[in-house]
């Protein structure tokens, strides 16, 4: 990930004070739970949070009335300035809560975290840009404070606006802090995930402040990343209103589909469900991950939606690295099939060859859903045609990835809505690398070996000869 020069984020995280931001949390919801809009709390909330947001230190705090979709929204926009003035990175929170629910949680944690950042940050050093706090109004009826904000900034004002990462679901007893790219919510759609320099970048600075951020989902990030891609998963956050304007923009969270809030919209998302060592961690990372990317140049952060790239652990494969794998998995995939009509195996030779096709085409137009499943699967293949002995070992693995895909697809697609994303293109050969499947069926058990190897091994050693 591009890295800044003395950006200050380990420092600065480890200013946040143990059990502060538990306390503002604690004080908010005492004070006003169930912010659901039209209530006195509602109300009393939006006060709270702007004055607890000048108390912090934070500059240019302002109550922001907006015509939103639905009705006015009321948003709380501050500012801790930075070095440089004409880029901004915007850090968000939404007040307002579902009727019922306490909003401890979802998504009071985030609007303390947000304070306590604020605070750090105007203690100083300044930031490298302006780092701009917004706690939006109406993210539960469809984003209705955020993207007012987006329409408010103007093509000049988002001009100006490096990235954005919105935190919701923070600070829970099983929270697992994650980073979703999720490209479209609600009713809308974006151009694509943002680039991989913001998530990357975020969590290479949460590493060096000794937290730990994941991709996605703390299990199945490497079929997450294609989902987001292929479909159109009907959740979001107020990231989806920068993503829509075309900024740069993830949602920091500690909710994800293997580790789901089980409090999420209910009445017992009160702060019973708080912990305050997670709260203090996720306000660690905001902080940190603030000033990281308020010192990138401009030139380190293009708004490059949609690009490419699948995260590994802390490494990320941009598009040329990409390429280079799926292209020589497709190479040798095209050996093995070469190999399979050699053995007389037909059918088998021309489905692996549709596999060897449909792989490197993938790889050429960058289809992170299709190469997540086509390498390991063709890897496989390729294998078990060269050591047939052992074909076991590498199919069957490779079938289970298989499964795993269709498994993670089907159950996100079914809990959060189903749309399709990628292109006819990316579709097509998705569905053809699907042809694996059929082709290791056929490989497992039913490729002779070698028979040079046969004939070597059956021709009888010969007799020693009579002294």
């Amino acid at each position: 990930p591009p890295r800044a020069r003395d950006s200050g984020a380990s420092a600065a995280a480890a200013l946040v004070q143990p059990g502060r931001t538990h306390a503002l949390l604690t004080e908010l919801q005492e004070r006003h739970p169930g912010r659901y809009p039209g209530r006195p709390t509602w109300r009393d909330g939006i006060a709270f949070i702007a004055s607890s947001l000048q108390q912090a230190g934070a500059s240019d705090v302002r109550i922001q009335h907006l015509e939103g979709d639905l009705r006015e929204v009321i948003n709380v926009i501050a500012r801790v300035p930075g070095q440089d003035t004409s880029h901004a990175v915007v850090l968000a929170a939404h007040h307002d809560v579902v009727a019922g629910a306490p909003g401890a949680i979802d998504d009071g944690g985030a609007c303390a975290v947000l304070i306590e950042a604020a605070r750090v940050l105007a203690a100083g050093p300044p930031p490298g840009c302006d780092v701009v706090l917004a706690i939006f109004d109406g993210e539960e009826q469809g984003l209705l404070g955020s993207k007012a904000y987006v329409k408010d900034l103007g093509a000049a004002g988002l001009a100006r606006v490096r990235a954005a990462m919105a935190v919701e679901l923070v600070g829970w007893t099983k929270d697992q802090l994650v980073l979703h790219t999720i490209p479209s919510g609600f009713a809308w759609d974006a151009e694509g995930v943002p680039p991989a320099w913001l998530p990357a970048t975020i969590r290479a600075a949460a590493a060096d402040a000794g937290e730990q951020v994941g991709l996605g989902d703390p299990l199945l990030w490497p079929w997450y990343q294609g989902t987001v891609r292929l479909f159109k998963v009907k959740t979001g956050s107020d990231a989806g209103a920068f993503l829509e304007a075309g900024v740069p923009a993830v949602m920091l969270t500690g909710s994800a589909l293997t580790n789901f809030y089980d409090a999420y919209h209910q009445r017992n998302d009160n702060m019973t469900k708080v912990d305050s060592v997670r709260l203090d961690a996720a306000a660690r990372v905001v902080v940190a991950a603030s000033r990281e990317l308020a010192a990138l140049a401009p030139e380190q952060t293009p708004p490059n939606l949609g690009e490419p790239y699948l995260a590994l652990g802390s490494r990320t494969l941009g598009r040329w690295s990409l390429l280079l794998l799926g292209l020589s998995v497709a190479a040798a995939t095209g050996f093995a099939a070469a190999q399979l009509a050699r053995r007389g195996r037909r059918v088998a030779a021309l489905l692996t060859g549709v596999v060897a096709v449909s792989l490197a085409g993938s790889a050429l137009i960058g289809a992170v859903a299709a190469l997540t499943v086509g390498i390991p699967l063709a890897a496989g293949i390729a294998a078990a045609v060269r050591w047939p002995r052992y074909e076991r070992f590498f199919v069957y693995p490779s079938l289970a990835i298989l499964g795993m895909e269709l498994m993670v697809m089907g159950v996100i697609t079914a809990s959060f809505g189903f749309n399709t994303r990628g292109s006819w293109l990316e579709w097509g050969l998705s569905v053809a690398l699907a042809a694996s499947a059929l082709v290791a069926a056929m490989v497992v058990g039913q490729v002779d070996p070698d028979p040079k190897i046969d004939e070597i091994a059956e021709t009888p050693a010969a007799e020693p000869s009579s002294p």
